[in-house]
């Protein structure tokens, strides 16, 4: 379900995202929807990426390794 809101902004940054949003051919409501939804999600990536790092944290490469040893096939 949809629900409306009021925010407000600089009108100089309205037109730009509106005009940015008529390039995509998309509505400057479904440009918000796409950026609140990526911003609502911001903590729950890091959080995955935190959980993936603590994983790989025992990992060994072997390294470090030189530039000559990096390019070899």
């Amino acid at each position: 379900m949809l629900k409306n809101i009021t925010l407000s902004a600089e009108k100089s940054l309205i037109d730009s995202a509106r005009q940015r949003a008529r390039e995509k051919k998309i509505s400057l409501n479904t440009a918000f929807r796409q950026w609140l939804g990526q911003f609502a999600k911001e903590r729950e990536n890091m959080d995955g990426f935190r959980a993936l790092m603590d994983q790989m944290a025992e990992v060994d490469s072997g390294g470090p390794f030189g530039r000559a040893e990096m390019n070899e096939r």
